[in-house]
Formats: C-alpha cells, structure tokens, sequence
C-alpha cells in the first residue's frame, strides 16, 4: 500500500521552493509529473527550482526519470534544478543508479538556494 504524496510550493527571492511530502513511487509520480510539466510548459521557469526531499524516504525509477526530465528541458530554457535535504535511503537510490553524479544534491534548503552561481 502506498501513501499519499502532498506538493506545496513557495517562492523564494532566489528560487522556486518545491517542498513533497511523501513517497515518489508508481502511484504518486504522476503528481511529481505534473509539478515537472507545468514548470517545463512556463515560457521562462523560476531560473533555480529546488525540491525539498526532507519528507520523502522512497523515490522510485519513475521519479528519478521524471527528474531527469525536468532537469534537461529546464537546462535548454537557462534554467536549473536542485535536490534538497534527502532521506538517506532515497541518496543510496540516487547513488545506486549513478544520479547523485547527475543532480545537484544539497544537505539543506537555504544551502541549495543560497548557492548561486555566477
């Protein structure tokens, strides 16, 4: 049985926050799919979009492909995308499939937001 997968977001003066609460699996990716087209459908995205994983202890293949998505296509509008404050076992999921190479994955919120770079 699978939970349930809660998405807030709020802007920061540097950054679009995304903060999911939740399990990212086969049953509530397509919720983290629509967060990922709406921000992919924008003429100009937020320049810096961070999810805030703090709350998620499972992230699925799924997921991970629908944040490789969103990370291409916001790199072809100038744009980025950072994961925040992650549950170990979700970093071990990230490192197992080599995407903790891939992602820029920070230890807090305000340590991905306040990172900007020149």
């Amino acid at each position: 049985m699978t939970g349930l997968l809660t998405i807030t977001q709020h802007d920061h003066p540097a950054a679009r926050v995304i903060v999911l609460r939740g399990p990212l699996d086969a049953h509530t990716t397509p919720q983290l799919d629509q967060v990922c087209n709406d921000l992919i459908a924008m003429p100009e995205p937020p320049a810096l979009t961070v999810f805030d994983c703090s709350e998620v202890n499972i992230m699925g293949s799924l997921a991970m492909g629908s944040f490789i998505r969103l990370k291409r296509e916001l790199l072809r509008k100038n744009a980025s995308m950072r994961l925040s404050t992650l549950h170990p076992s979700v970093f071990a999921a990230l490192r197992h499939a080599r995407l903790h190479l891939f992602f820029e994955i920070y230890d807090t919120v305000e340590a991905a937001v306040g990172e900007i770079h020149a």
